[in-house]
Formats: C-alpha cells, structure tokens, sequence
C-alpha cells in the first residue's frame, strides 16, 4: 500500500480510497514449498523480523498474519524485502507495543508449523527461535 484516504461518506459510513503498488514477488509458502537452501532462508528471516519490527513500531497486529499473507520480493542478490498482505485485516493498538510484536510472531509460527507440518518444507525450530530473536531486537538507526 503506497497511501489511504478515509472520509465521511453518508452519515455513518466512511469511503476509503487505496493506492497500492504491485510488487513482483511470491508469498511466503510458495517460496517455501521451493525448499530453499539455508542462507536464502536466513535472508527471509532477516526480511520477516524487520517486517515484524515494522508492524510492532506501528502497533500493527494482523489477526491472520500467515505464509500465504507475507510477501518476499527480491531487493538485489541475496536480498530481500518482506511486505504485509491482506491488510484490512489489521487492528491497531498502541506504537511498539511488545504484545503486539509477540501476537503477530505467535500467528506466523502457527502457521508456519501448520504448514511445515503439511508440506514437509519450511523454517525448522532453531529457524523460528533466530527469526524471535532478530524480531526482538533494538531497531538500529
């Protein structure tokens, strides 16, 4: 999403008018069923965490934050950007607020083990425990 607007429309209502931008890139469950190597998945989780660290900064909580709801963009050679899909479903509490960090890392874990579990292919357990820790961490100015 580049820009909203929200206005009043008809008493009660409200319009809102969305801009996005199309980004080339693949959810994070198709990336996954590609099994990548481990240092194409340590760039994900680099990308992820600060993506989780984004969301937290906002106070952003995505009720239904899943593989098929984090899209991974390539940004150069062994780079890459992680984005948030299906945002009307976010809710907001307030800026940085670490529950808000924990709930959305507790909702991608979920699936990312239902989905390993599923498929066979995805972040193992010391994977999950690394992409906690870099989400954690201070955000470096």
């Amino acid at each position: 999403m580049v820009a909203i607007a929200v206005y009043p429309a008809k008493r009660i209502f409200r319009r809102s008018d969305v801009v996005s931008l199309e980004l080339p890139g693949r959810d994070l469950g198709k990336a996954l069923r590609d099994a990548p190597d481990a240092d194409v998945r340590r760039g994900w989780l680099n990308s992820i965490a600060a993506l989780i660290r984004a969301l937290t900064n906002i106070g952003a909580w995505h009720p239904d934050l899943n593989v098929g709801n984090v899209l991974l963009v390539e940004s150069g050679p062994s780079a890459w950007d992680a984005y948030v899909l299906d945002i009307d479903r976010l809710q907001f509490a307030p800026p940085s607020d670490p529950t808000v960090r924990d709930a959305n890392l507790d909702r991608l874990e979920r699936s990312i083990r239902k989905f390993r579990a599923r498929f066979g292919v995805g972040f193992d357990d010391a994977e999950m425990r690394h992409l906690r820790e870099l989400a954690s961490a201070p955000v470096r100015a």
